[in-house]
């Protein structure tokens, strides 16, 4: 046979190895030359010689070397009689032998039947049961089936029990390679983010998609060697790499979800908050880019036609633009925050009729916690129309409100209280002390009206409200101190029994105002002076601005 097989390579090369087999015995020397070498590459080009027009791309190495290790077997107990095949035949077929025959494809070139490379393996079964032999070139592929016993080689439907059996075994150890993977892979992320002093805050399940791709992983590379019908190893194959990429798309996705954990947490223990916004939105945006390039893989892997899509795409990309003109809006929305950062996460903002806590700033929309615990999520392109009021950024919280004590209030007794008042304004932590007034304000309906304006240095509101209480809890105490009581309205009814006294209508009004005039003039000798005092400077206490300081 060997001696044949060389003399065959000859011709095969006097005709010329790499013009396609132009007729019926060409096909055949061609063959019977590349086979010979029994190599996975030559079994490869040997493979190519059969129609596999109808198998997918991604299939057609592996189901025509499988075909031709069967059919070279074949021919090995069945010599095909080259002698009698013609060069070239008058019809579109050729019949070697029962089960082998040679078509002439739409160009000129011939190749084996479709039905010929379906019935290869039955064809060599059939030779083998006869003369008891094993087959003279053995692949990958086929090693576990030449060396089953014959008891496993029977069939129960469609398969051979050694194929059942097979199949039960591939999936029991794709599931354990699943579960192993996951416990594996979750275990080095987990020790990672340690390394960094990060804890991942995310239980076992994170790690199943590492677990799918070392299942389909496994079924990809064991479904070669269970030699199933043509149909059937296709559609397995198919879903087992689709699962294999989606897995490793997930298995990315997961990666980043990690990585940007392990920031997230180092973020956490720096002050500024610029990192705590950024870390979601980058998160966000590599899963996205992530996911996409993965739809495109996949697709390419699988031989689906996407050109069509994108040149659809780039024909209608001016409408695509109209429509997708909010979603622009948001991105540069989102591109505000990070560049000018009206806002951080955390901060308190008033915006139109939203108010509360940012919790989230995402590409296309942000979340706002209210003080009424509901969550108002509007979209980023706001951001480039409406102004943002952000409380959270104030270096001081103003505070201003107005006491009203009775009218029975002697002048000096109230001027005890309004001093009193800035002391405690001067003394208390959280206080500003350069910049605060209480004065005498005005004559209110029912009460001497004192105006108290000033600002606390509380960082958030829940300190302002217990510093503001303790203030007005010490304000009251001041005035129970020195017997100042607080006005509330009231209203007092006179009644006149009687004839009303009579009164001396004729008035001297000059004589009138030179006694209010003298009064006058004898208490702003006494208390307020008349000189031209300075205006009162931002940062002066009220007592210097009234000309009592040191």
């Amino acid at each position: 046979m060997r001696r044949l097989a060389t003399v065959l390579l000859l011709a095969t090369l006097v005709h010329g190895q790499d013009a396609a087999p132009a007729g019926p015995r060409q096909l055949i020397e061609r063959f019977l030359a590349t086979a010979e070498k029994g190599d996975p590459a030559s079994m490869i080009k040997a493979g190519a010689l059969f129609d596999l027009s109808d198998v997918a791309p991604p299939d057609r190495d592996t189901i025509g070397s499988r075909a031709a290790t069967d059919l070279f077997n074949y021919f090995n107990h069945e010599p095909p009689g080259i002698s009698t095949i013609p060069y070239e035949a008058d019809g579109p077929t050729y019949a070697v032998r029962p089960g082998v025959v040679l078509t002439r494809l739409e160009e000129g070139s011939w190749r084996f039947s479709k039905e010929t490379r379906k019935s290869a393996a039955d064809l060599y079964d059939s030779v083998r049961q006869v003369k008891g032999h094993r087959s003279d070139v053995s692949t990958a592929d086929t090693w576990l089936r030449d060396h089953m016993p014959e008891w496993l080689r029977g069939k129960a439907f469609l398969l051979a029990y050694w194929q059942w059996l097979g199949l039960l075994v591939l999936i029991l150890v794709g599931l354990i390679a699943s579960a192993v993977g996951s416990f594996l892979f979750f275990k080095i992320g987990h020790r990672m983010a340690r390394l960094r002093g990060v804890e991942l805050k995310r239980g076992h399940k994170v790690g199943r998609p590492f677990g799918l791709v070392a299942m389909a992983g496994f079924w990809s590379f064991g479904l070669g060697f269970l030699l199933l019908p043509e149909k059937a190893h296709s559609i397995f194959l198919l879903a087992a790499r689709f699962l294999l990429m989606a897995g490793v798309v997930l298995s990315v996705n997961r990666v980043v979800d990690w990585v940007m954990e392990v920031f997230a947490g180092l973020a956490e223990k720096t002050e500024s908050k610029f990192d705590d916004l950024l870390v979601p939105m980058v998160r966000r945006a590599m899963k996205v880019f992530v996911v996409a390039l993965g739809i495109v893989w996949i697709a390419d892997n699988l031989h689906l036609e996407i050109g069509a899509l994108l040149a659809g795409l780039g024909i209608g990309g001016v409408a695509l633009a109209l429509a997708a003109k909010d979603t622009i809006a948001n991105f540069f929305g989102a591109l505000t925050v990070l560049t000018d950062r009206p806002f951080e996460v955390g901060d308190w903002i008033i915006m139109g009729d939203i108010e509360g806590t940012v919790t989230e700033v995402r590409f296309r929309s942000s979340r706002v916690r209210t003080f009424y615990d509901s969550v108002i999520t509007f979209p980023n392109a706001m951001l480039l129309t409406k102004h943002v009021d952000n409380l959270g950024r104030r270096q001081y919280r103003r505070f201003k409100t107005t006491l009203g004590v009775t009218y029975d209030t002697p002048p000096d007794k109230l001027e005890s209280f309004i001093e009193g008042i800035r002391e405690l304004l001067r003394t208390h932590p959280y206080t500003r002390r350069d910049y605060y007034h209480v004065y005498f304000h005005g004559y209110g309906a029912s009460s001497l009206d004192i105006l108290i304006y000033c600002f606390f240095t509380a960082p958030n509101w829940a300190t302002e409200l217990r510093e503001r209480q303790r203030l007005l809890m010490d304000i009251l105490r001041l005035a129970r101190k020195l017997k100042v009581e607080f006005a509330f309205p009231t209203r007092t009814l006179h009644m006149i029994s009687g004839e009303p006294p009579a009164h001396d209508d004729a008035v001297d009004l000059r004589q009138a105002w030179k006694r209010g005039q003298a009064a006058a003039g004898e208490i702003v000798e006494e208390f307020t002076g008349t000189g031209v005092p300075p205006s009162v400077q931002i940062g002066q206490r009220p007592d210097e601005a009234l000309g009592m300081g040191d």
